[in-house]
């Protein structure tokens, strides 16, 4: 499997009610050992004063085939997989 088969996967959260240290414009930053996520946070901007963004990273090794419907996703559009079919829904349940 290449790197080019990488699903990213990347959530982006405004932390609210939190202070930080405005002298640490670069923000925090920390790895997750299991699963393996990268995450960031800093302020949105260089005053170091306005609201803090939280985000996590994650990279999933996957198939050329599970990288191309996920790109398709992307583009609003759905490929369909032989070993993953999706079935239509008949009735919605509330």
């Amino acid at each position: 499997m290449s790197r080019k088969n990488e699903i990213k996967f990347l959530l982006i959260a405004n932390l609210k009610g939190v202070m930080f240290n405005p002298a640490r414009k670069e923000g925090l930053k920390f790895k997750s050992i299991s699963p393996l996520i990268d995450i960031s946070i800093k302020p949105e901007d260089d005053s170091g004063f306005n609201q803090l963004k939280c985000r996590l990273k994650k990279n999933i090794p996957t198939t050329a085939d599970y990288f191309k419907f996920v790109s398709a996703l992307n583009e609003r559009s759905y490929l369909s997989l032989s070993d993953a079919p999706l079935e239509p829904v008949s009735k919605v349940v509330e």
